[in-house]
């Protein structure tokens, strides 16, 4: 009887456990649902997951960039040995760690089938990137443990393999450094672009230099940024704010329009729909295709203003 008892309480705690992260895959993606994501089961992109050679710098920026480029293999590399070294070696102390980054793994794998249309091609897959790095912390403690194992096994190998190892350790901590940093050389740029003094006068210009207060800004997300450090946070329009901003929306997706394909009409649609009786539109210089936008907006707006020699251009659109 009481061998029976034991065996239905051993059934029933690994049955918790298994429901447990069960719910932990389900739980995140259930809370993206709620918060206004949809199902939408798109073509899976294989590009990220095929193995790149680089040849065209030097041998530095080529070994950086081949760990750089990747990182999806050699992720899964890691988390193949991780798996390995949990039950090869036994290792229940590690098995808490590794099945929570397995059920937040399905996590991640449900999340990439939600959409977000709210928000812009830029940051639709930001939701899902940060439950793959909360799984990858996870695993940290395996890696940790697997990583002591093999510096054990290397201690005992001879003194080539040992330098061998060596070298291909340091290229592979100056890659995690280099990469970790803003960067400009020929196969990345960062920009990083941040506000700047002639963003902050843009936005006082048209704040003083308006007709009312009824307006909207179509710009970037440091103007945004710029207007919401001079005056807060002053206007919205329903649930968007007077200025754009790069995390989607209506008025964002409306600033895409215009500059792709400059028309009136574009931004009179826009007017209606929140209700506004002019917009602003604010091009910055480093904007690809800057010179042809510019001539473009500058023949179906009302008024033009430069801002910082023409670094920045203002088209007032009524």
């Amino acid at each position: 009887m009481i061998l029976y008892v034991s065996k239905f309480k051993l059934l029933g705690h690994r049955l918790i456990k298994v429901l447990a992260y069960l719910g932990q895959v389900l739980i995140l993606p259930l809370l993206l649902l709620l918060i206004g994501g949809r199902f939408s089961i798109g073509v899976f992109d294989f590009s990220s997951w095929c193995l790149r050679f680089l040849g065209q710098e030097n041998i530095f920026l080529n070994a950086v960039y081949f760990f750089g480029f990747n990182k999806n293999i050699l992720l899964l590399i890691l988390a193949i040995a991780a798996s390995i070294f949990v039950f090869k070696y036994r290792r229940f102390d590690l098995r808490i760690y590794y099945f929570n980054f397995l059920a937040l793994l399905g996590a991640y794998g449900l999340s990439c089938l939600i959409d977000f249309p709210f928000l812009s091609s830029v940051d639709k897959s930001s939701y899902a990137n940060r439950i793959l790095i909360l799984a990858g912390l996870f695993l940290v403690p395996v890696l940790y443990e697997l990583s002591v194992c093999l510096l054990r096994k290397i201690q005992i190998k001879s003194v080539c393999f040992k330098i061998l190892a060596s070298i291909l350790l340091i290229i592979f901590i100056l890659s995690s450094l280099y990469l970790s940093y803003p960067r400009k050389d020929n196969y990345f740029n960062s920009r990083s672009f941040s506000i700047s003094n002639y963003d902050l006068e843009a936005v006082r210009f048209i704040e003083n230099h308006k007709e009312n207060d009824n307006y909207i800004v179509l710009a970037n997300q440091q103007l945004g940024a710029g207007a919401i450090k001079e005056y807060g946070f002053k206007r919205y329009y329903g649930p968007w704010f007077y200025y754009s901003n790069q995390t989607g929306g209506l008025p964002y997706s409306y600033y895409l329009k215009i500059i792709a394909e400059p028309k009136k009409e574009t931004a009179q649609r826009l007017l209606a729909e929140l209700g506004a009786d002019s917009v602003y539109l604010i091009l910055n210089d480093y904007w690809w295709g800057f010179d042809k936008i510019s001539q473009e907006l500058q023949v179906i707006s009302d008024q033009v203003y430069d801002i910082g020699s023409g670094s920045i251009k203002i088209f007032h659109l009524k």
